[in-house]
């Protein structure tokens, strides 16, 4: 039952199982490190890409509402707008719709690339808590085992003093 280092099957499984999850454990700790370290410039992408959007709106919204609105103001003179003026406000608006859908198209993107590199961020701590836990039952198994091992040994000492004992009393 014993092998060359005189340990039982079954430490000797437990100590290997636990080796492997400690292993496994130290990789996935570089890799929720190497995802931490790339969620940072994904985050402040995201950041930037939202400014750029909200301020894209407010031109948007801005320059709708110009289009709509009379050339004077309420109390002011009536004047005509000119076909020149209006073909001015009408570019204006095509420019900032142009520009609000090209920011809305990138804030998608970087909240797309941050959801994605959140999720395995994420995914990696749940495994480093499995791990976690399945390292502290490797642990109780290991402790059990040579527990056993211990109770084995101490059990075939005393077989063997028994023997021994009954050998020499057999010689006197």
């Amino acid at each position: 039952m014993r092998d060359h280092a005189g340990l039982m099957p079954a430490q000797e499984a437990a100590e290997a199982r636990l080796g492997e999850l400690r292993r496994e454990r130290a990789a996935t700790a570089a890799a929720l490190e190497v995802a931490e370290r790339d969620l940072v410039p994904a985050e402040a992408a995201l950041h930037e890409a939202q400014a750029l959007y909200d301020e894209a709106a407010r031109d948007l919204i801005t320059c709708q509402a110009a289009q709509g609105r009379p050339a004077h103001g309420m109390y002011d003179m009536w004047s005509e707008r000119s076909g020149a003026d209006e073909a001015r406000r009408g570019e204006t608006a095509e420019e900032a719709a142009a520009v609000f859908e090209q920011a809305r198209s990138e804030l998608g993107q970087a909240l797309v690339r941050q959801s994605a590199l959140d999720r395995r961020r994420g995914e990696l701590r749940m495994q480093g808590r499995r791990l976690e836990d399945q390292i502290a039952a490797a642990e109780t198994e290991l402790a059990a085992a040579c527990a056993k091992a211990a109770r084995s040994r101490g059990l075939l000492a005393e077989i063997r003093a028994r023997l021994q004992g009954d050998v020499a009393a057999g010689r006197s």
